[in-house]
């Protein structure tokens, strides 16, 4: 399963894949930072950040327009601890961690809107992004290109490490004028000064969270930083990788200390919450949101109904779609005759065998999957009852085709016509976490869970977040 996760930065716009590349980062008030006085268990810090980010000659935009060899962006946001968390608000956007609830909310207090995300999509992020950097830079000392490939120091400062990480081993600290560097290979990579802010045990331990999810340093940098159970005064680091930019030089200071803001950390009942990034997503959801559930007594009657209509395909299409809505056997043995006389009286004719094996079938070549396709694409013409179920199952082979967003499409379409369908959203969130949209992977599988809880296909989901858990203790 391959897994990217899409972010957000502190500036607070949408999803990005460069928040951990160019983030949000800081300049240089720690003359301020030593005023700070001694801590209290509410105290909220503002910080002023500042990031230099480095761009090869030539380099361009998106939109194809020239990058400078050098672009500053600073601004300024405030850190502030909840007993479950911490949130990291800037003028208008705000990002809260609840560590209990282990879910991620993006506020944007301008708009009155909010986007709820899930914790597990940041790790999952970094694991799959890491081996993808990791194999890009395979290729480039393949290609005869070691220049252009990104170490893996870099991308352990980047993406993170496991626990048993060799590099950590490698990275040595100093402290001189109460200024501790950290250094790899004789390179300073990161340096810090601890203020006179001390952490309360529970703070310490969300501090260690901020590091991890808030900023790109090697996890064994992040942890000595914790280890001084203070607000660092100034923090500075680099990160390193096969652009653009090629380098980003961060600079984060501590410019005040004060009692939090009682408002830090809340959601106001008035905002409006947004369901996904995806537009089309989002609809569905807010759709299952005030849409009429199906139960085993509608899709007996309607299974009675497609009977009795001789629809023979229509019976087996109920019968499928309560298969992936609901999944449990109780349910299936009762629908289980309606489906099995259908099977016993429908003629050649109704192609609803040729449907069945088109469902069925496990493609062991391209060319299997292309008929397949070809079958059901010429099904789902024939305005058949339910036949938006079809969509789910030509969904997999177009995406084993490599057909991704049209597979997305399909998979949307069904759920358009019934956005109760457990099964549909966890395929769906599989397709768009191989479309590097991590946030919406995880709606997709919440949404599931939520309808479902007991459906077969939330197991792997769950097993795949308990292994992060074990993985990445540090996030949660």
């Amino acid at each position: 399963m391959s897994l990217r996760y899409f972010k957000t930065d502190l500036m607070w716009g949408s999803y990005m894949r460069q928040f951990f590349l160019i983030s949000f980062v800081v300049s240089v008030l720690s003359a301020l930072a030593g005023a700070v006085p001694a801590a209290a268990e509410n105290n909220s810090f503002g910080f002023f950040a500042s990031s230099l980010q480095h761009y090869a000659q030539g380099s361009k935009r998106g939109d194809g327009t020239a990058l400078p060899e050098k672009e500053k962006e600073e601004g300024r946001f405030r850190l502030s601890f909840m007993p479950n968390g911490f949130s990291v608000r800037s003028d208008t956007t705000e990002k809260i961690y609840d560590f209990k609830a282990r879910q991620l909310l993006f506020i944007d207090h301008e708009k009155q809107t909010y986007l709820l995300s899930s914790l597990y999509a940041v790790p999952a992020f970094k694991i799959y992004e890491k081996k993808n950097r990791e194999m890009m830079a395979e290729v480039m000392q393949k290609a005869g290109l070691p220049e252009k490939a990104v170490g893996k120091f870099e991308l352990e400062m980047i993406f993170g490490a496991e626990a048993n990480s060799e590099i950590a081993g490698a990275i040595s600290f100093k402290t001189e004028d109460g200024k501790t560097g950290a250094y790899y290979k004789g390179e300073e990579v990161a340096s810090y000064q601890s203020s006179a802010q001390r952490l309360s045990a529970v703070q310490q331990e969300l501090f260690r969270k901020y590091l991890a999810y808030e900023h790109a340093l090697h996890p064994a940098i992040a942890a000595h930083i914790a280890a001084e159970s203070t607000i660092f005064s100034s923090l500075s680091y680099r990160n390193k990788a096969f652009g653009p930019p090629y380098l980003v030089e961060r600079q984060y200071s501590l410019t005040e200390t004060q009692p939090a803001d009682g408002n830090a950390g809340r959601l106001p009942d008035s905002y409006k919450r947004i369901f996904a990034g995806d537009k089309r997503l989002n609809a569905v959801l807010e759709l299952s949101q005030t849409a009429k559930q199906a139960v085993l007594a509608d899709y007996l009657q309607l299974m009675e109904e497609r009977l009795a209509a001789q629809d023979y395909r229509g019976v087996a299409l109920v019968f499928f779609e309560y298969s992936i809505h609901y999944g449990d056997k109780e349910g299936l043995s009762q629908l289980g005759p309606f489906l099995k006389k259908a099977l016993q009286d429908a003629p050649e004719s109704s192609s609803a065998r040729e449907m069945l094996a088109a469902i069925r079938q496990t493609p062991k070549t391209k060319e299997e999957a292309v008929k397949a396709v070809a079958v059901l694409e010429k099904m789902r013409g024939e305005n058949m009852t339910h036949g938006y179920v079809l969509n789910i199952f030509q969904a997999n082979y177009e995406a084993a085709l490599g057909n991704g967003a049209k597979a997305i499409g399909l998979i949307l379409e069904s759920l358009q016509q019934n956005p109760f369908l457990a099964g549909a959203y966890k395929d769906l969130g599989d397709k768009y976490l191989q479309s590097y949209r991590m946030m919406d992977a995880w709606a997709c599988w919440d949404r599931m869970r939520e309808i479902a809880p007991h459906h077969g296909l939330t197991v792997p989901v769950n097993t795949f977040e308990s292994q992060l858990r074990q993985q990445f203790p540090e996030y949660f």
